[in-house]
């Protein structure tokens, strides 16, 4: 065999290896506003089946024209407090993805943010059947497979909650944005577009990156609803939804001026003025590690 031969070989067992290691063991939601109060990192189903079995409503499906893949559920599409997530399965029942919901009402009609001219956000029916709600999507596994062939078992033990984020940029997951496994990814150019940042770590978050320049007179038209998350390893160990609104939903978590600052090194202006009106709300969604201790990161964004 040729050195050649052998280094592609090893080049790709390096890779294989590097593919099998990743594991998502979990779909945890909700930072704790108060620690020891408020229930944090809160499991959520990795299937369909035990979906059902906790009582969850199936709320759309495969084929339904509604702009989004697979099958979704809700804890409880009649109830304010478990309308905000909603979690998708593929064909075989196991996680693919989920979404965060924002009540059409609570965006008061555009006023304080382009909900409406976003790509990250779809309208559809709210999941009461009741009215409207914006949707962010988030996929977890290649959005062509989760009505078609889905995940084998030996995947999803393989994998976990999935193999990769894709953000839904369009009116359909025909559209999506695919994020870094690490972020090296991010640090090569600003990620996707060019446009993402990286902020402050948080313990018991990550590292984030988020789409706010730095600069104070950045208009808010231009954000991307989502952060991303990495461990100190530079991993993706998950996603935030972030939302200009506030809704009354439990897994919601209001951003202070104080909560805002310890994640985002110089806030645009327009997101300081809209903690006080309308809101600032997001959910963390961790897939990886969430125990994450920032103290003594030597490649952490500083805080001047």
């Amino acid at each position: 065999m040729t050195t050649t031969s052998l280094r592609l070989l090893l080049l790709a067992s390096l890779a294989a290896s590097s593919a099998s290691a990743q594991n998502w063991p979990h779909l945890r939601l909700h930072f704790p506003r108060v620690p020891g109060l408020d229930e944090g990192y809160r499991p959520h189903p990795l299937t369909a089946a035990e979906a059902d079995a906790a009582g969850w409503e199936l709320i759309g499906e495969c084929g339904d024209g509604r702009g989004f893949e697979g099958f979704r559920y809700v804890e409880d599409p009649f109830d304010s407090d478990k309308d905000d997530a909603v979690l998708i399965y593929d064909v075989n029942g196991y996680l693919a993805g989920v979404q965060s919901v924002v009540p059409e009402e609570n965006t008061f009609e555009d006023f304080y943010f382009p909900f409406s001219t976003n790509p990250y956000y779809v309208l559809d029916v709210h999941p009461s059947g009741v009215g409207s709600a914006y949707y962010n999507t988030a996929y977890f596994v290649p959005v062509d497979i989760i009505c078609t062939s889905g995940r084998t078992q030996e995947q999803f033990e393989e994998e976990g909650a999935g193999s990769v984020v894709l953000l839904q940029s369009g009116p359909d997951a025909g559209t999506v944005t695919e994020m870094p496994l690490t972020d090296a990814g991010m640090k090569d150019g600003g990620g996707p577009g060019g446009i993402w940042y990286e902020h402050y770590c948080v313990n018991g978050m990550g590292k984030h990156w988020i789409t706010f320049d730095y600069k104070e007179t950045q208009p808010c038209e231009e954000f991307v609803p989502w952060q991303i998350l990495y461990d100190m390893d530079g991993n993706l160990n998950g996603v935030i939804a972030q939302h200009v609104a506030i809704d009354s939903g439990d897994l919601f978590e209001p951003i202070t001026t104080f909560g805002l600052t310890s994640i985002v090194d110089t806030p645009p202006q327009c997101i300081r003025d809209a903690v006080f009106a309308p809101g600032l709300s997001s959910i963390h969604m961790w897939l990886g590690d969430y125990e994450i201790d920032c103290t003594g990161c030597t490649n952490c964004h500083d805080k001047e």
